[in-house]
């Protein structure tokens, strides 16, 4: 009777054993691709946004990478992280139009890791209209802005004008 207990005792520790194995073979490290952001690049960008409007620099700041690069409408304007933070808080403390803001289109990278925020923007301090691409990437369950340009644009109507008179 006690080797059969025992056979019994040793089938039900193999059984669990195998079902342990099994479970922890279907479990999967916490990566960016199968973990949720703490909110959405929906909302980061809605943030920066509120922050900027209501000139709070440091809210403005708290998603950007301090490695991120910033560049303007002119090839000479390229600014790392303080001097363009610096830069925009000039803005805020002389009280420099805010821009506003016409569409936003997010675009994702396959692996949803990155995406690129494409916005049309009018600015008072500019006669045209300006496109804003924002650079993010998710790290440690975030996004963080890793770059942002402002490029002046024209619309297709002009590009063909301009076109006609290269001919």
């Amino acid at each position: 009777n006690f080797m059969k207990n025992l056979f019994y005792l040793l089938i039900l520790l193999i059984a669990m054993g195998s079902s342990c194995k099994s479970k922890n073979e279907s479990m999967k490290p916490l990566t960016p691709e199968n973990m949720a952001p703490a909110k959405t690049l929906e909302n980061t960008v809605s943030d920066f946004d509120t922050s900027y409007l209501q000139d709070d620099l440091e809210k403005m700041f708290a998603d950007v990478d301090t490695a991120a690069m910033f560049y303007g409408t002119d090839p000479t304007e390229s600014w790392n992280y303080s001097t363009f933070k610096d830069i925009v808080k000039s803005h805020f403390q002389n009280k420099l139009p805010k821009m506003t803001l016409k569409n936003t289109h997010i675009i994702y990278s396959p692996d949803n890791t990155s995406a690129m925020v494409v916005r049309d923007i009018d600015w008072q301090l500019y006669k045209t209209p300006i496109r804003q691409d924002l650079f993010y990437a998710l790290e440690k369950n975030r996004w963080i802005l890793k770059g942002l340009t402002l490029n002046l644009t024209m619309s297709n109507a002009n590009t063909q004008k301009m076109n006609d008179a290269i001919k």
